[in-house]
Order: structure tokens, then sequence, then C-alpha cells
């Protein structure tokens, strides 16, 4: 049955900066516990039932600089192996890794690596080599990391060439969306030049109105003031010629007025002195009549 370890427990295995794990059945890493042990630097993990590590291991514990998982059933290392870039030693031997974790790069500190009897891909066991001895085991360290670094780098590239693709799309969509933007703002100035032209036209058009309707009305109002004239015109040529028909009358009026006037004295005078005269009655008769006619032509 799998140990299970706890920090009291631990403490018993640490001799000066050195965790030894080594043979204790575990299946898994007590990571928080190893983490409190402030002082460790290398850690035993080797002959265990390992099967994978967590990513808090290489997050937790990136101050080791030994490390010996060897004779476990790793089948994969954590992405984030490169955390632990203090580590100067690395012991793989024995496990059934088939490839190993780009970040293996960021190791620039690794100078000993082992990782024989595993089934690691025909190219990368190529490229890692021999692990025989302890110059062996140097140049393989150097040898993966600079592999990583290669792959590390080649991914890079692509990365920045996709990020490059992802600018160009993001340029593109980006001028289009300003050409778009550009179009419409054309559009909309476009727009309103159009209303601003037809409200011009409507203004114009109302003025003109307003011009014809002022006009009409200055012609009906001079038609009218023409109409008054002729009437006043012909009203004043009918009293000029009544006045002017009636001056002779007039004249003629004041002329037997003072003739009457006269026969009036004289006949007064005459008939104070003859009362009983026929000729008195006769001139009577006739003053009358005259004054008679006089009222009846003032009529």
């Amino acid at each position: 049955m799998p140990t299970k370890e706890t920090k009291d427990t631990l403490k018993d295995k640490v001799e000066g900066n050195e965790l030894d794990l080594s043979l204790s059945n575990l299946s898994k890493v007590p990571v928080k516990e190893i983490a409190a042990l402030t002082k460790v630097k290398r850690v035993d993990l080797s002959c265990n039932q390992l099967v994978t590590l967590p990513d808090s291991f290489c997050a937790q514990l990136s101050r080791l600089t030994h490390l010996d998982l060897s004779k476990n059933l790793l089948d994969a290392l954590p992405e984030n192996f490169g955390l632990l870039v203090m580590l100067q030693h690395l012991d793989l031997l024995g496990n059934r890794l088939t490839t190993l974790p780009v970040s293996l790069g960021d190791l620039r500190a690794l100078r000993w690596l082992d990782v024989k009897e595993n089934q690691l891909e025909p190219q990368l066991a190529k490229i890692v080599g021999d692990c025989l001895d302890d110059t062996q085991c140097k140049r393989c360290a150097q040898r993966v990391v600079e592999h990583m670094q290669s792959i590390q780098s080649i991914l890079e590239k692509k990365r920045l060439k996709r990020e490059e693709k992802e600018r160009a799309k993001e340029a593109a969509r980006e001028a289009e969306r300003k050409e778009v933007e550009a179009k419409e703002r054309e559009l909309r100035k476009r727009q309103k030049m159009a209303d601003k032209e037809r409200r011009r036209k409507e203004y114009q058009e109302a003025q003109e109105a307003k011009k014809r309707a002022e006009l009409a009305e200055g012609l009906q109002e001079n038609e009218e003031q023409d109409h008054a004239h002729s009437n006043g015109d012909a009203s004043r040529t009918y009293k000029d010629g009544k006045t002017s028909g009636g001056s002779p009358c007039f004249m003629m009026f004041i002329s037997l007025m003072v003739l009457l006037l006269a026969v009036a004295v004289a006949t007064n005078f005459f008939c104070d002195s003859n009362p009983a005269s026929p000729a008195c009655t006769a001139v009577h008769k006739a003053w009358h009549q005259a004054r008679e006619e006089v009222e009846r032509r003032l009529q």
C-alpha cells in the first residue's frame, strides 16, 4: 500500500540539503510537504510508483538543483518542467518516457542528464545519445538542452509568424473597417448635402411663392386702388361738372335777384305813392311768380 508522507516524517529523511524518498512506495509526490522543507535542494524519488508529476511540482520546487526520478513509471513530464531553472542534475533512467518537454530548453543550468532505458522516439534517442559515464551524461544534458532550445526557437518563429499573420489580418480587418467607416461617413456627408440642398430649394421655393403671393396681393391692391381712383375721378368729374354746370344758373340767379330787387324797390316806391293802381297789382303778381320760379330752380 502506498505510503503517505507528512512533514514530520519527511524531516527524518532529510540529511543536509538532501531529501531521500527512494524506495518509499510513493504513487504521488508530497509536493506541499517537500516545499515546506525550504533547505532541501536535492530530492531522491527513485524506485517508487510514480506515474505522473503534478504541475505544482515544478512550480513549488523551483529551487531544486538535483532530482532523481529513476526507476518509476513516468510516461511523461509536465510541460512546465522548465520552471526548475536551477536544476543541474536530472536522472530519468528506467521510466516509460517517449518524449521530453520542450521546456527543458529553459534548463540552462543543467549539466548532467540520464534518460537510458526509456522508450524515446528514435530521432530523439539519437540526439540524446548514451549516458554510460559522467562525460557522456554531461554531453547528453548539453545536447538535449540545445535541441529543445532549437525547437523553442522554431516554435517561437512560428508563434511570431502566426502573430504577424494575425496582426496582418487584424490590420486588414481594421483597414476594411476604416474603409467601411469612411464610406459611411462619405454617404452621411452626401446625405447631409442632399438634405441641405433639398432644404435650400424648399426655402427658395417658399420665398418665391411668398414673393408671388405678395406680388399678386400688390397687384390686387393696385387694381383696387386704380378702381377706387377711377370711381373717385368719375365722382370728381361729376361734381366738377355739376359745379361748373351750375355756375351760370347761379349767375343768372344773382342777376335775377338783383333785377327783382331793383324792380321791387321801384314798385314798392311806386305802389306806396299809388296803392290803388292796377299796375301795382300786376307787379305784385309777377313778383310772386318770379319768386316761385327761382325756388323751383333751386330745388
